[in-house]
């Protein structure tokens, strides 16, 4: 993760001493993603909404050694998939920030928010959102 630019304030978690969350402050979403994800996003090319969002949880990394060199390595587990309604909007958010920080693309605004809706009704009537978005980025 980069570095907290001076606006991000870090606020103690009340619940739990060990956790602290960043406060943006006005950085715009996404602003932790690899440049590569961000580059792809820009580009039109496809992002599994999955990648967008949080993967900094403890329960997130998977730490293994080498029984013949004693080397450990840690792994960090992707999310295997968007669970709820909560989690496609965060990730879409995220998605329509960093797309739209291309200038070029800012005349399909008013197209993302359409796909942000049909995906979201779609969410909420028990369809497969994820599977419509893979299938309607990938064409």
């Amino acid at each position: 993760m980069p570095p907290v630019p001076n606006h991000g304030i870090q606020i103690q978690n009340s619940r739990n001493d060990n956790e602290v969350k960043i406060v943006s402050g006005g950085l715009p979403l996404g602003w932790a993603l690899d440049d590569t994800i961000k580059q792809k996003i820009q580009s039109d090319q496809y992002e599994e909404f999955r990648d967008l969002l949080d993967q900094s949880g403890s329960n997130n990394y998977i730490v293994s050694v080498d029984p013949e060199t004693g080397s450990s390595f840690l792994f960090i587990k992707k999310k295997t998939l968007v669970r709820n309604i909560k989690e496609l909007e965060k990730a879409f958010s995220i998605y329509m920030s960093v797309y739209l920080q291309n200038p070029n693309n800012i005349c399909h605004l008013p197209h993302l928010i359409s796909y942000g809706n049909e995906i979201k009704a779609m969410a909420v009537d028990g369809l497969n959102f994820l599977e419509y978005d893979e299938t309607f980025h990938k064409e």
